[in-house]
């Protein structure tokens, strides 16, 4: 019964440091599990928006961008997500929940809702400004930011 116990608590132990240190099922939504095929545009887009705020916008498939022009260095820049297989109001709130959780230390305003659009818009206390807005017309996502 003693060597029971003892495999037991091992395979217990084996198995809570696998979950705790990430060596199990890696997430679908991970950079580095299932692979995510987003379309050329909003992966450019992505990474414009990471050199204006630091922020890196989640890996999304299949959603497509208009394209605004970006020069290095810029302050500011606007993504519009015009298209794509999962555009809708879900996915405008998963854009809200991940800013939430990438800017919990600024203020939060919102959501109001004018006519068509919904908008949210985030304040850090230096003055950058990043507003992400829902327009239930056109079914499209507008990002914009302001950094100072």
């Amino acid at each position: 019964m003693k060597k029971f116990l003892n495999i037991f608590t091992f395979l217990f132990v084996l198995v809570l440091s696998l979950s705790v240190f990430g060596c199990g099922e890696k997430s679908k939504n991970s950079d580095e599990g299932e692979k995510i095929e987003m379309s050329e545009s909003y992966s450019k887009a992505r990474n414009e928006f990471n050199k204006v705020t630091g922020i890196l916008l989640p890996k999304l498939e299949k959603l497509e961008v208009s394209e605004y022009p970006y020069n290095e260095g810029d302050k500011s820049y606007c993504l519009d997500i015009i298209s794509g297989e999962n555009l809708n109001f879900q996915q405008y709130e998963s854009f809200l929940k991940f800013f939430d959780e990438k800017l919990s230390s600024w203020e939060k305003t919102g959501p109001t809702t004018e006519g068509e659009y919904t908008n949210v818009n985030y304040n850090s206390a230096n003055g950058d400004w990043i507003g992400v807005t829902w327009d239930a017309t056109n079914n499209a996502i507008y990002i914009n930011t302001m950094m100072k």
